[in-house]
């Protein structure tokens, strides 16, 4: 049973959407629903097994909740496609070799892990990626955040540097990866440019003045670092406008960056699992995809939490991936759902995101200090094999303490070292003498059980 998707159907669908009003945009997304359930328990294993005894076209909350452990321990179960096998993509995603190249020349083949979580395989069909093309063509580059931005191009026209990750088969990099592509086919390489998240500080203000980009996409965190260097008028760009993902941006950060580099600042809500699950508008509100995402704010029994109250977590069901469904698969990430209308006159619902965002540390040394991002230390815990966690604490301006976690079967000290030469590497590239200290006390941890990933404590 194939359900592509070509280009243009994606862009009719978007655009025709954004006409519905909600009610029409909740009975579309009850449709959707019903279509993937229907596919999931005819070709899963897995949910064919978890569904034996739903309804034909059951109702949202009749669907039972599926946890991540264990999805990951049936993983041959859980995908639709007999000939996937985990042992076959797990060989694919370690070889960096593949990198930009499709699995089975189908699939998007990506791996997630953040700090503290079990790492996550996942592949996203082409129909995921198509509608989430359309998505961000149509309600991010071309959103009501950009709609009075004088001289707007085509994006393929736009001088775009990308600061980010160039290290494994994560979402961003993947992204930038067929974005590449794009300018490559035109003839336009010359217009796209990525800085990595962990280059030297001096060397990414001068690439970025070399450069002159018309738009940033980037971890938030990664920018933020950037603002005294531009205070400072050491770094001179003009960029049309920003788009930050990745990680959480606060309403104080996003104010920051737009006066600061005096330009709209998009944000956007994406995983892995779920894609472009939300997108900002001008009054920094994150307004969910509804047709194509259903998110669900619960409490930690998962039971629904009513609009305006903090959520413990999210039940996310993606509607547009088919060969891995994501459907009422638990999210640790803590919101608060607004159905009132907001000013920018968008008909989607929209979410604020809870949590506090990664300190970025600052290092001295002899005549300076280095702001170094977190996420450059956070994607230590993501790339180095064995490794399902870890914890950067300053301690004092020039010493690291590091505290992690290793998946079953790997060494506890190995894994240890690698995570301390990567980096002293980063700060050996930034001129910095930082002493990283190893510690295998267990992470630190909030009243609340919460983990913090990177903070300073003195």
């Amino acid at each position: 049973m194939s359900h592509a998707i070509s280009v243009d159907q994606a862009d009719k669908l978007v655009s025709e959407a954004m006409f519905l009003d909600r009610q029409q945009l909740e009975t579309l997304q009850q449709e959707r629903l019903w279509e993937i359930v229907l596919y999931a328990r005819t070709y899963s294993p897995y949910f064919a097994e978890k569904y034996r005894a739903l309804p034909e076209r059951p109702n949202l909350a009749e669907i039972p909740v599926s946890l991540r452990p264990e999805l990951t321990a049936r993983f041959d179960d859980w995908i639709t496609d007999p000939e996937v096998k985990r042992s076959e993509v797990q060989t694919f995603v370690s070889d960096f070799a593949n990198l930009g190249k499709r699995y089975r020349d189908r699939y998007t083949a990506m791996t997630t892990s953040g700090t503290t979580g079990d790492p996550l395989i996942f592949l996203r069909d082409d129909r995921h990626g198509t509608v989430n093309g359309a998505l961000m063509k149509h309600r991010y580059l071309n959103g009501p955040c950009l709609k009075n931005v004088k001289g707007l191009k085509n994006p393929l026209d736009t001088k775009t540097c990308a600061i980010i990750s160039n290290k494994g088969f994560h979402s961003a990099y993947l992204s930038f990866c067929r974005m590449q592509a794009q300018f490559q086919a035109l003839g336009k390489e010359s217009l796209l440019r990525l800085i990595p998240v962990d280059a030297p500080f001096d060397d990414m203000v001068r690439q970025l003045n070399e450069f002159q980009p018309e738009m940033i996409a980037c971890y938030p965190s990664a920018l933020v670092a950037l603002v005294p260097a531009k205070q400072a008028g050491i770094l001179d760009i003009t960029p049309q406008y920003i788009a930050c993902s990745a990680e959480q941006l606060s309403d104080a950060n996003r104010r920051l960056l737009s006066e600061t580099f005096a330009c709209p600042v998009l944000n956007n809500y994406c995983s892995t699992e779920g894609g472009e699950i939300a997108m900002s508008c001008p009054e920094g509100h994150l307004h969910v995809n509804i047709d194509w995402i259903i998110l669900e704010p619960v409490d930690d029994d998962n039971r629904p939490v009513p609009p305006g109250t903090p959520s413990c977590g999210a039940l996310l069901t993606n509607l547009a991936n088919f060969v891995q469904p994501i459907i009422r698969y638990r999210l640790t990430d803590k919101v608060i759902w607004h159905d009132e209308p907001c000013s920018c006159g968008l008909k989607l619902p929209f979410i604020e995101l809870q949590g506090r965002e990664e300190e970025i540390l600052t290092f001295e040394s002899p005549n300076r200090k280095v702001p170094i991002s977190p996420t450059v230390m956070m994607l230590a815990a993501l790339d180095i094999e064995g490794c399902n966690g870890a914890q950067f604490i300053q301690r004092a301006p020039n010493r690291l303490e590091v505290r992690w976690d290793v998946n079953y079967g790997f060494d506890n000290a190995s894994v240890g070292e690698k995570l301390k030469h990567y980096l002293q590497s980063v700060f050996e590239k930034n001129s910095l003498s930082v002493e990283v200290t190893l510690s295998t006390e267990p992470f630190v941890r909030t009243q609340g059980g919460k983990c913090r990933a990177v903070f300073r404590a003195f």
